[in-house]
């Protein structure tokens, strides 16, 4: 398994079961594993620019999908992190810094695979990050992405 600092979603920023019960403790939880792809350069700033991303409309694409995203400055370069809430939500964080283009074709292509419902299903049943990391990145081999 890649797990090295210079992907935007490293297999550590993977998390089976989120601990936070409320949207706000889930943005700071995948933030802290948003930190582990070595780009976060200002957390709480990332928070906010999450929490006022959130204020302006729902980002759920799905009941069992929910993709927080937002440019940042609080950020060095495109990364992510993934947790998942009782086996049946999957939440998927997502920033890049402020004037950054070569981000739309990797979040577009995030964004297709996480509507995929059976993409969705499979992540949810997953018994750990491993798994998930390894479906993600078929993925994105198939959609010319690379992490």
């Amino acid at each position: 398994m890649n797990n090295k600092t210079t992907t935007w979603l490293p297999a550590d920023a993977i998390c089976t079961e989120l601990q936070a019960e409320d949207k706000l403790q889930i943005f700071e939880e995948l933030s802290y594993l948003m930190e582990k792809t070595g780009r976060v350069t200002d957390r709480k700033q990332l928070l906010a620019d999450m929490e006022s991303r959130e204020k302006r409309g729902s980002t759920a694409i799905f009941d069992t999908v929910i993709f927080p995203h937002a440019k940042s400055s609080g950020v060095s370069g495109l990364c992510a992190s993934i947790g998942i809430k009782r086996h049946n939500q999957i939440y998927v964080m997502i920033s890049w810094p402020e004037n950054t283009l070569y981000c739309l074709k990797r979040l577009g292509g995030l964004l297709e695979t996480m509507k995929e419902a059976k993409i969705a299903k499979t992540l949810c049943n997953a018994k750990n990050a491993a798994e998930i990391y390894s479906c993600l990145n078929t993925q994105f081999a198939k959609l010319g992405i690379e992490n």
